[in-house]
């Protein structure tokens, strides 16, 4: 997994992009605030808590990030991501 940030660091907001070979993933959990993903290239499956997103290109999640997620490029080919966070003040942690 190779992943571009798009921002520099210490941002209220966080932009990535994230490249997967198939078969490949990534997992995470943290109370940092709200993500959103759109899915660029490729086929992944993606876990938030209890459910369960088959994805494709064109296809958004979003969701707190509070909740365990994980994910795997499933398809032949590269999967490409854009994420974007908005990160939460510390008053709302």
């Amino acid at each position: 997994v190779q992943v571009y940030s798009l921002l520099p660091p210490n941002s209220d907001l966080e932009a990535r992009i994230i490249e997967a070979r198939p078969g490949s993933g990534q997992q995470g959990f943290s109370s940092r605030g709200s993500q959103m993903l759109l899915v660029l290239n490729g086929q992944l499956r993606y876990n938030l808590g209890d459910e369960e997103y088959e994805l494709g290109p064109g296809d958004t999640l979003f969701y707190r990030d509070d909740v365990a997620h994980s994910w795997v490029s499933t398809g032949n080919e590269t999967v490409e991501l854009l994420t974007v966070g908005v990160l939460s003040s510390r008053d709302d942690r």
